[in-house]
């Protein structure tokens, strides 16, 4: 029986174990840091005295340094590949991560906010795109839903997080975080494949559930391949972007705020932490649902 089950695991199309580790790395930084930072508000505000507005200040120029190294990131995504890229984030998100804990003034905690987000940036959003673009066509959306379902499941340890500032302190909690980002995400740098060794050929009709999951997915359809200079001149590209940038700056507001605020109306740490991992686990239905339908309707009305 065991047997069995291992001969199903290596006959699944790599593609998707490729995007899954991709999709545990975003977890690791969702919970660690993106969605972890409203645990660390309040202890770093109480401890240096500075106001709610100058601590999240960092939070924002961690989204703003982001959208400037995204094309940057692109770049070397291509002259690289995800995989040397997503290990290199990593190694620098815990540096970071090891930084912050040891700071002592304002401007040291923005610089290491500045490094957790060239680490972040590196191993996150952009490098696992590639990796689904580069291994799936026809079923493309649902490989990226698998992809963005990492960030929501991140939600999940916030609450270990909360636990170990509540417990041990921040500093510490930071150190933790920083070598468990490490000891987790550099194995599964490594997991990830580029691309295919060849193009894979068009799938045979598939007969059983085994046989499903083990489909290269080929679309028989060639999809349009845009330049840069094409892309930016497309309408499309700055509707999709603005889209991104509307959504983004309210999720990131509600998530650094929404700890705080829980305490402010009188609910527990645990309490806010809690519903912190119920708002982003609540999303990965809806980021996995979204994708399987994106494959079967037009994405647009999706």
């Amino acid at each position: 029986m065991v047997q069995v089950s291992r001969r199903s695991l290596r006959t699944v199309y790599y593609g998707w174990w490729a995007v899954l580790a991709c999709s545990a790395v975003t977890l690791l930084t969702a919970g660690t840091f993106f969605y972890g930072f409203t645990a660390l508000l309040k202890p770093v505000i109480a401890e240096f005295g500075w106001s709610r507005a100058v601590t999240s200040l960092a939070f924002s120029l961690r989204s703003l340094e982001s959208g400037f190294a995204a094309p940057v990131v692109g770049f070397f995504v291509d002259r690289v590949g995800s995989r040397k890229l997503i290990l290199f984030g990593v190694a620098v998100l815990g540096v970071g991560l090891l930084a912050l804990s040891r700071i002592g003034s304002l401007w040291a905690f923005y610089g290491a906010f500045i490094i957790i987000s060239i680490g972040i940036s590196s191993c996150t959003s952009i490098p696992g795109m590639v990796v689904v673009a580069n291994w799936f066509t026809a079923r493309r959306s649902a490989a990226m839903g698998l992809l963005m379902a990492g960030a929501g499941a991140g939600g999940v340890l916030v609450p270990v997080f909360s636990w170990l500032i509540d417990s041990y302190g921040w500093r510490t909690a930071l150190v933790a975080s920083g070598i468990f980002v490490w000891a987790v995400g550099i194995p599964l740098a490594m997991a990830v494949k580029n691309k295919p060794a060849r193009p894979p050929s068009d799938p045979k009709p598939a007969t059983t559930l085994q046989d499903t999951a083990a489909l290269p997915a080929v679309s028989l359809a060639p999809l349009p391949n845009y330049k840069f200079g094409e892309a930016v001149r497309c309408r499309t590209f700055w509707l999709v972007s603005i889209a991104f940038t509307m959504s983004g700056a309210a999720i990131y507001a509600i998530s650094v705020h929404l700890m705080p605020l829980a305490e402010s109306v009188g609910f527990s740490v645990q309490t806010g932490a809690l519903m912190v991992t119920v708002m982003t686990v609540s999303s990965i239905a809806g980021r996995l649902g979204f994708g399987w339908m994106g494959d079967l309707w037009d994405k647009r009305y999706v």
